[in-house]
């Protein structure tokens, strides 16, 4: 059985972003972190969501079917990453 997986690895960022995402007030994913939902639905009784502000070589494989996304964020600047994915028969 085939299994697919999707990886991200930030290979660069700038510290105003950082600076943006300890700054904001947020019960949810803050700028620029990445968001792993597990169900779509919000759901009281368990844990659904994860997130992550990603540091420079950080790298995450991840099932393909696992819903994501990175926040936007308003600063000036880019982040850099490379994502891709990976096929494991």
């Amino acid at each position: 059985m085939n299994k697919f997986y999707w990886n991200v690895e930030t290979l660069e960022y700038f510290n105003e972003l950082k600076k943006e995402s300890e700054d904001t007030i947020s019960s949810g994913a803050k700028p620029g972190e990445i968001l792993f939902l597990n169900k779509l639905e919000e759901d009281n009784l368990s844990i659904n969501r994860i997130s992550f502000f990603p540091e420079v070589g950080d790298f995450f494989i991840f099932p393909s079917t696992l819903n994501h996304l990175v926040n936007s964020f308003q600063c000036e600047g880019e982040r850099i990453s490379i994502s891709g994915n990976l096929k494991v028969k």
